[in-house]
């Protein structure tokens, strides 16, 4: 854990104390996300294709596209989210939908197969030829080899599409503390 040099102390160790802490700094990378410098776990993903959302069913957003993910822990079959290490993470997602008939749209975080976080409920006039996007975020502590889904709901009817590609649709998820 990175802290300041202890006075009169930590004699021979500056280097390792310093180090320790740049290891800690957070920077902005230019994607709206803040990162760990080194921060091995992290991941950042998105879907490269159209995905059917059932009406009032949680369906798995397959995250199918990495932007980075240094440790290896999403697995791009399954969408999911293997935690590397047990610690505080924080996650951030978005699922968008196709224009389409109104209802609610939602997104929530399950971890293990159970509902964790649940993100903000979007209502959506019938009329709307808008992209619905919804979003969720959370800081969550997690255990190694914890397994990590976003899903998807909604009540149009029908069945609805995410969209696919850009920001629209994505999940990232990083490591804070343990």
């Amino acid at each position: 854990m990175s802290r300041l040099p202890t006075v009169g102390g930590d004699q021979n160790a500056w280097g390792t104390v310093l180090n320790e802490t740049l290891n800690r700094v957070v920077v902005f990378d230019g994607s709206a996300n803040c990162l760990l410098v080194n921060n091995p776990y992290r991941a950042r993903a998105t879907i490269s294709f159209s995905l059917n959302v059932a009406n009032n069913t949680w369906t798995t957003i397959r995250f199918n596209t990495l932007s980075w993910d240094p440790s290896g822990g999403f697995d791009a079959n399954s969408g999911t989210y293997t935690i590397p290490v047990s610690g505080c993470y924080g996650i951030q997602a978005s699922v968008g939908y196709v224009a389409a008939s109104g209802g609610i749209r939602v997104a929530a975080i399950f971890v293990n197969s159970v509902e964790t976080s649940r993100g903000n409920e979007a209502f959506v006039p019938w009329n709307s030829n808008d992209l619905d996007v919804v979003t969720m975020q959370d800081q969550l502590f997690l255990n190694r080899n914890d397994i990590v889904t976003i899903k998807a709901s909604q009540t149009a009817g029908s069945s609805l599409t995410v969209a696919p590609h850009g920001p629209s649709t994505h999940v990232s998820i990083q490591f804070m503390y343990q």
